[in-house]
């Protein structure tokens, strides 16, 4: 039987340091036009399959959102979007033609020019001149993506033929840290809201800055997660909670976010929020207790 887990868009981007004051990883709104936006695409079968992709953009004009499957890219003043949507194919090895045939999203629409993206197979393009609206199918790697876009937009052309791809396991870029989640067997078990959680392996782009770019890990993580061993929740990820930034001073983090933790639900939801975060801070030595702040505020559970 063919097993899929799916864990898509988890990004892991360049982080920025200020002083003592360690910044989570470069977002769209952030950034200086032009600049490089990155998602880990991965997915568990019979092993990690992982791809880090980027693409460049004008953070001016465009925003990027990420979604559990797809990326969107947003014309801030038009609102039309890019969307790239990726699947784990490694185990059926689904190609742009099957995909075409089996979802038939666009029976009106005819073969384009291929676009211009470099190191994928399979590469085809779709236009639908009905709706203005041009769809580009490729395969890299173990993976199947779909992209949708304005057809007349040379701005959304060069988005697209911009994308790069990285496998993490094979770049000197990439290195790893731990981020802390709740096992749901743990959970279980767990009568009196005491589970601290388990520290998972993550990669990330290497930085001196690990504590920043392992909680801006976190955070990207779906309430739902699966590393091949066993099945994690990821607590943060039902709230609308954003990591802003975290310092380090006389072993005492700091850790900065805004939002609500509205979604949060149950007598241990709140206990597993902070032990995520604790757990997270406290796994490097020049950590021994960890504040929290919410909209600049301290934080308890």
């Amino acid at each position: 039987m063919h097993k899929k887990i799916q864990v898509l868009a988890s990004a892991v981007l360049m982080v920025v340091a200020t002083g003592a004051v360690i910044l989570p990883p470069m977002v769209a709104e952030a950034a200086t036009a032009p600049s490089t936006y990155g998602a880990m695409v991965e997915s568990w079968y019979e092993g990690w399959s992982r791809l880090y992709v980027e693409f460049r953009y004008n953070p001016k004009q465009y925003e990027v959102k990420e979604g559990i499957d797809l990326t969107a890219i947003i014309n801030k003043q038009t609102q039309e979007m890019i969307t790239i949507k990726s699947s784990y194919e490694g185990g059926r090895g689904f190609t742009p033609a099957d995909y075409w045939a089996e979802q038939d999203p666009c029976p009106s629409c005819t073969l384009a020019t291929n676009d211009k993206i470099k190191g994928v197979t399979n590469l085809t393009t779709y236009f639908d001149e009905e709706n203005g609206v041009r769809y580009s199918l490729f395969n890299k790697n173990d993976f199947l993506f779909v992209i949708e876009r304005p057809n007349y937009d040379k701005n959304a052309t060069a988005i697209v033929n911009s994308l790069t791809f990285t496998n993490p396991a094979k770049s000197k870029r990439f290195s790893s840290t731990n981020v802390a989640l709740i096992g749901q067997y743990d959970m279980e078990d767990d009568t009196n809201c005491s589970y601290r959680g388990t520290l998972v392996s993550r990669p990330i782009i290497k930085t001196p800055q690990v504590l920043a770019a392992a909680l801006t890990n976190l955070f990207k993580i779906h309430a739902s997660f699966n590393d091949g061993s066993q099945s994690f929740t990821n607590v943060i990820a039902k709230t609308n909670l954003h990591f802003q930034k975290v310092t380090v001073a006389s072993k005492i983090a700091k850790i900065y976010l805004t939002g609500d933790a509205d979604g949060l639900e149950g007598t241990c939801d709140y206990p597993y929020l902070t032990a995520q975060l604790e757990e997270t801070a406290l796994q490097f030595p020049t950590v021994k207790k960890v504040q929290i702040f919410l909209n600049g505020k301290r934080f308890s559970a």
